[in-house]
């Protein structure tokens, strides 16, 4: 059997997922009084998310750029890192993340693992920082008991792969020679598997210099921080009587809903999550809708955008890009 058909099974799972979320909002939603609530939106404040939500890309890659030594230019990175997340809003899988480490990795002369470590390190800053906001907000939003302990378990195990990153990184001196001794009564695998294994431990490196670290996990503090101001100001928008403390509550509710299996661009889970967290908060599904929707067509929009413009400036397809990531 081709691995064809057996990739193709692979998204089964999460667009079935996507199409019960869809189904689900559809069968229950007001629609017209989701409309209603939309019309209520003026272009400036569309436009004040929208800013909120490039500037947070931008610290995003700013702090991608620490991770990556500042091996390459700001542009080059944002370019990147849109190039993904085209990928993630087309195909399924989470192709972005194996796409831009591909693309960055080629255009840079890094290599494809050297990027992809520091995605992974950019991936476990995000899974502490959701874990922690959830935490944060959990003992506010009514009786969520039930997620606090998902939230501290989430928590736990990103410190502890950091943890096992920076020990494997701080000590690499110890035990990769061993490794190599061992390879070496295998020459073809120890030639194939080396030069990949260098390389993602040098990007793990930025674990081991304090500095680098606290920028870079600021960078990503920040990002999630102008994030929650998005999601606070979208959500007070649809609802104003929210507290404060909402959109922090929402924006991890929706982290960890997207985290799920789904359909290219979390089609349907993102919006379902968002509603359930709204739930909670004690609001009709129809206003949660109408910012769950917003929020998805903004960040949709612009990453699309931007990432079709990086693919054409780079000279590539997508189709020939998810080919790389199905064959890599």
């Amino acid at each position: 059997m081709s691995r064809r058909p057996a990739r193709h099974l692979a998204w089964l799972p999460g667009a079935a997922v996507s199409a019960l979320a869809l189904a689900a909002l559809a069968r229950l939603a007001d629609w017209p009084r989701v409309w209603r609530a939309w019309q209520e939106l003026s272009p400036a404040f569309a436009g004040l998310l929208w800013g909120l939500f490039l500037v947070s890309m931008l610290t995003r890659v700013a702090a991608w750029r620490v991770m990556l030594g500042g091996k390459v230019s700001f542009g080059r990175a944002l370019l990147a890192l849109n190039e993904g997340y085209l990928l993630n809003n087309v195909f399924p899988l989470r192709a972005g993340e194996l796409g831009r480490a591909f693309l960055l990795g080629e255009r840079s002369g890094l290599g494809a693992f050297f990027v992809a470590s520091t995605i992974v390190i950019e991936r476990v800053f995000d899974l502490a920082l959701a874990a922690a906001v959830l935490l944060s907000t959990l003992p506010l939003a009514l009786a969520a008991d039930w997620a606090a302990p998902a939230a501290l378990t989430t928590l736990v195990a990103a410190s502890a792969a950091l943890s096992l990153l920076y020990l494997a990184a701080r000590h690499r001196s110890r035990w990769t020679p061993r490794l190599y001794r061992t390879l070496s009564r295998w020459p073809p695998l120890r030639d194939a598997l080396w030069p990949r294994l260098e390389s993602t431990l040098d990007g793990f490196a930025l674990l081991t210099r304090p500095r680098a670290f606290l920028l870079a996990f600021g960078g990503m503090a920040l990002t999630w921080g102008l994030a929650i101001v998005e999601y606070t100001l979208a959500a007070r928008f649809f609802v104003p009587s929210l507290p404060w403390w909402s959109g922090a509550f929402i924006l991890g509710a929706a982290a960890a809903g997207v985290a799920l299996p789904s359909a290219p661009a979390s089609l349907g889970v993102f919006e379902a999550a968002v509603v359930g967290a709204f739930s909670l908060l004690g609001v009709p599904l129809e206003p949660a809708l109408a910012c769950a929707v917003l929020l998805h067509l903004l960040h949709f929009a612009t990453t699309m955008l931007i990432g079709s413009y990086a693919l054409l400036k780079d000279g590539e397809t997508l189709t020939g890009l998810w080919r790389k990531v199905a064959e890599g």
